[in-house]
């Protein structure tokens, strides 16, 4: 069995360096217009996260947070963009990242933003907390910080297959507003971007 295994993994690999695709979708809230959020629970925290907590999601997760992603978080803080974590009755159950210079998309492809604009990303919700609404309040309390802030516009984008981001994005009252498509063919990328027109 264990033959069969890695032949069909070495299979779907030498097919991957052949053909791969990938469909993301991209969404925009406008902040002046209407927009669902609930109120966060009391045993949740949203906080904004430092280096000093990149420990802490070491130890939520060893194997997802090796030295090269912790080193990326690092990285990302440096240049400016925010973690946010969060809490549930005191551990880590989520985090996001907010953005304000550019959007970097899983396609490939960086779109700069404007002043008063913000691109959520790499929301992550730990093994042990699914299912208990923390993507959710990632997103609400996202929403609120920015509103706060003062930014107009929020950007957020999901793979096509991700059905629970995208039944948040639009309970919320996202808007889908492009579609991106990329196809690697023999180690060469085609990307092709529709505009969704409402």
């Amino acid at each position: 069995m264990n033959l069969l295994n890695n032949i069909l993994n070495k299979a779907k690999k030498i097919k991957q360096q052949i053909y791969f695709k990938i469909e993301e979708l991209y969404y925009y809230l406008d902040l002046n217009g209407e927009y669902y959020i609930e109120e966060k629970p009391h045993n949740i925290e949203f906080v904004e996260g430092t280096k000093e907590d990149l420990g802490a999601l070491i130890e939520c997760d060893p194997i997802l947070f090796g030295d090269k992603k912790i080193q990326r978080f690092q990285n990302r803080l440096d240049a400016g963009e925010r973690l946010f974590l969060i809490r549930l009755n005191g551990k880590i159950g989520n985090y996001v990242w907010q953005s304000y210079k550019e959007a970097q998309l899983a396609v490939g492809i960086n779109k700069a933003l404007d002043e008063g604009q913000v691109f959520l990303y790499d929301s992550h919700t730990f093994d042990a907390f699914r299912r208990r609404g923390l993507f959710k309040v990632a997103m609400f309390e996202s929403i609120r910080l920015a509103k706060k802030e003062g930014y107009q516009e929020i950007y957020v984008t999901h793979l096509k297959n991700n059905f629970i981001s995208q039944k948040v994005f639009v309970n919320i009252g996202y808007k889908l507003i492009k579609k991106y498509t990329l196809i690697r063919f023999f180690k060469k990328n085609y990307i092709r971007e529709i505009n969704i027109t409402s």
